[in-house]
């Protein structure tokens, strides 16, 4: 379980799982041993967009996952294939975002919204704030 951006992989390390920022899975939420699944906050997961591993910290991210990890428990396929996405609304200001690893991020200059993208990539990076009237 992750509180906050931390994840307590305690339990999963003694259990000789994979763990590298959070427990380690493939794009369908196993784990370095087959019969055993991460899903939301702790889980790395390999994201097939990219290649790449990656941990979200947002509710969007366990909602998709754990329906991942069910598929995959039950001999489906299924791949945890979502851009990782969140929104938030502090006061007056409401914001998105969508995320892909730091590794492919580029730096694009802008006053309020921010977006970057790798120049081979199709994903992205993005926040845009956005005002309430």
């Amino acid at each position: 379980m992750a509180v906050g951006v931390v994840p307590d992989t305690a339990l999963a390390e003694a259990a000789g799982l994979e763990i590298r920022n959070g427990i380690v899975v493939d794009a369908s939420l196993r784990t370095s041993s087959p019969d055993v699944f991460a899903a939301g906050d702790v889980a790395n997961a390999l994201h097939p967009f990219t290649g790449e591993h990656h941990r979200s910290e947002h509710w969007s991210n366990a909602l998709n996952g754990g329906k991942v990890a069910a598929k995959a428990m039950l001999g489906q396929d299924a791949m945890l294939d979502v851009v990782p996405y969140f929104y938030t609304d502090q006061f007056d200001v409401s914001m998105e975002y969508w995320d892909i690893p730091r590794s492919r991020q580029v730096p694009c200059p802008s006053s309020a919204a921010r977006w970057r993208k790798t120049p081979s990539s199709r994903s992205g990076y993005g926040m845009a704030p956005s005002w309430r009237a």
